[in-house]
């Protein structure tokens, strides 16, 4: 019973989601429809070698998550090949990027290592919790550099006003704070709440579960953690590279370091959960970030729907493994039962 009640509600929110990013890219091309004729002369200037390479870029980017991901595991003396974790990362990239979660990736990599590799939901959570932690500190990183920059008046471009700037150092700096909450509760006097409401207290056996993966992961493996943090920045420079070369792909330039700054905040809008994938979010706010910095609104529209073609490409790759590996390889093996 309280599962068919369940599905109606679940039905509704994914139809809202598709509904927003449907309405958000279609603002998106509504907004830019009087610049038809710039965007069409832009468009057959676009140079295509730049695109293929922005997008073997953008795949390294994922890739890369692979020695991220296996470092924290090895640790919780979990190994498993690279071959299976690359293909699990890509299945993961493709749920991220098509269902309606911006976490059903991570899900995913929980789930599949669980059943196929007999991995601890609460080892695999773990990993997968400080590998979102290590991105968002990188991303705060270069976001905090960025608005010094541009206080100190470094930076040719002023974009950000002081309410601005407290709202993103707020959007930045809460995740931060957040696993700081989960390695020293007692400090925040979180565990006096958990003590006190009901609600709470019946949750606290399994967060102190998960507290105590975190706590020994801080306390004997902070190499591990350094080595996550490097491949972390690594991730979002090959990510911030895809973005610059695809800013020239269509004959613009801007400062390499812009999208140091651009990155983490566009991930951090899509990654709102009100739409597919970030589709939409993410779209609108490249656009508005690049118009900002001074680059014309037909090459900043043009940039923001090749980066949503990259990104659903290499989805798509991450679909195509999934298809190899739970159809033909399955079909396979019980062929050969057979």
């Amino acid at each position: 019973m309280v599962n068919k009640g369940k599905w109606p509600k679940k039905k509704i929110e994914i139809a809202v989601r598709v509904l927003v990013s449907i309405s958000l890219l279609s603002f998106l091309v509504i907004r830019n429809i009087d610049n038809i004729k710039e965007i069409e002369k832009a468009i057959k200037e676009i140079n295509i070698p730049l695109i293929i390479l922005a997008v073997f870029i953008y795949f390294l980017s994922i890739s890369a998550i692979v020695p991220r991901w296996e470092s924290l595991l090895k640790v919780q003396n979990v190994n498993i090949p690279k071959k299976y974790l690359l293909q699990t990362v890509l299945i993961g990239f493709f749920y991220n990027n098509i269902l309606p979660t911006s976490v059903a990736g991570d899900a995913f990599r929980i789930y599949d290592i669980r059943n196929n590799k007999d991995v601890p939901v609460n080892k695999g959570l773990a990993s997968v919790i400080l590998e979102r932690f290590t991105s968002f500190l990188v991303g705060t990183i270069f976001i905090l550099i960025f608005i010094i920059l541009e206080l100190t008046g470094c930076l040719n471009y002023t974009i950000l006003n002081k309410p601005l700037i407290i709202v993103v150092l707020i959007f930045t700096i809460m995740p931060v704070l957040l696993f700081a909450i989960i390695l020293k509760p007692s400090a925040f006097k979180i565990d006096v709440l958990f003590n006190k409401v009901k609600f709470l207290s019946r949750m606290k056996p399994r967060l102190e579960k998960y507290q105590k993966v975190f706590v020994d992961y801080w306390k004997n493996s902070k190499k591990a953690l350094l080595i996550c943090l490097l491949y972390s920045f690594l991730i979002h420079l090959l990510v911030a590279i895809s973005y610059y070369i695809t800013l020239k792909s269509v004959g613009a330039d801007l400062n390499f370091f812009y999208f140091l700054f651009i990155l983490p905040i566009s991930s951090a809008i899509a990654n709102i959960p009100i739409s597919i994938g970030g589709i939409g979010l993410r779209e609108n706010a490249l656009m508005f970030l690049l118009i900002l910095m001074g680059i014309p609104r037909e090459i900043a529209f043009i940039f923001s729907i090749i980066i949503l073609f990259i990104i659903l490409f290499n989805a798509l790759a991450g679909g195509l493994v999934y298809l190899f590996r739970n159809v033909f390889a399955r079909s396979s093996h019980n062929s050969s039962k057979t």
